[in-house]
């Protein structure tokens, strides 16, 4: 028997992807994705006018207000 916990499902992922060689591109897919996430949060809580309340129609995107 081992003394080591069971690997999580983040570790065994990492570990595939390390082992196939296809970290990196999915660790820059990942930063891109990312960015554009923190990216819009910030515009969002920002005010701007780009972003619209969740609720609103396609039609209020650009109105301030």
């Amino acid at each position: 028997m081992l003394d080591r916990p069971a690997p999580s499902v983040v570790e065994l992922v990492e570990w595939t992807l390390h082992e196939s060689g296809l970290g990196a591109p999915r660790q820059s897919e990942l930063l891109a994705v990312a960015s554009l996430a923190i990216l819009s949060i910030h515009l969002r809580q920002r005010g701007s006018p780009e972003s619209k309340p969740v609720g609103a129609s396609h039609s209020a995107t650009g109105v301030e207000g």
